[in-house]
């Protein structure tokens, strides 16, 4: 008789609790669709050099500039598209690396230069100089872009440039 009373306390202890679980989840007010549609929808993580080539893209049609020659050059100055990015030698800074001496010089870019807009601004009118001043190879729009001034510069930039461009985006 004894076991028997246990197990029906037992038993009434675990509806008890029940009811109240149930009563508590059946008082909290529902979700509304937002909040439902934040919780079925999976979180993406897009990177630094995503995000980075997603606006280097759209600086470069804005500015009628290859996506490939902006892409390209993009990766070469800084890798992993942080907009922050200093150079310690030269003091180039932001995505394009856009070197002191240059700054100031674009009025419509804006002033704050690790701003992602603002440094792709200077990089799309710093490439535009470049057309220009008619370069007439890769080699030379580079050169100029890349202000390399001894050969062994010029040449370390032209192919720092040519190896990061992938082949996928030449197709467009």
């Amino acid at each position: 008789m004894k076991d028997r009373t246990i197990i029906v306390v037992a038993t009434l202890a675990f509806i008890v609790v029940m009811s109240w679980v149930a009563d508590k989840a059946w008082r909290e007010p529902p979700c509304s669709p937002v909040q439902e549609a934040v919780v079925e929808t999976p979180v993406q993580i897009e990177g630094l050099s995503e995000q980075r080539d997603s606006l280097v893209v759209t600086w470069a049609k804005k500015h009628g500039i290859s996506k490939w020659l902006a892409l390209g050059i993009a990766h070469a100055e800084v890798w992993n598209g942080d907009s922050t990015a200093v150079n310690p030698t030269t003091g180039a800074i932001g995505l394009g690396q856009i070197h002191p001496s240059n700054l100031g010089r674009f009025s419509g870019c804006g002033e704050n230069y690790i701003s992602r807009d603002t440094s792709l601004c200077y990089m799309m009118e710093l490439l535009r100089e470049c057309i220009e001043d008619d370069a007439e190879t890769l080699a030379e729009l580079l050169n100029c872009y890349g202000g390399a001034k001894s050969y062994m510069g010029k040449r370390g930039y032209n192919y720092a440039v040519n190896s990061r461009v992938q082949l996928e985006w030449l197709g467009n």
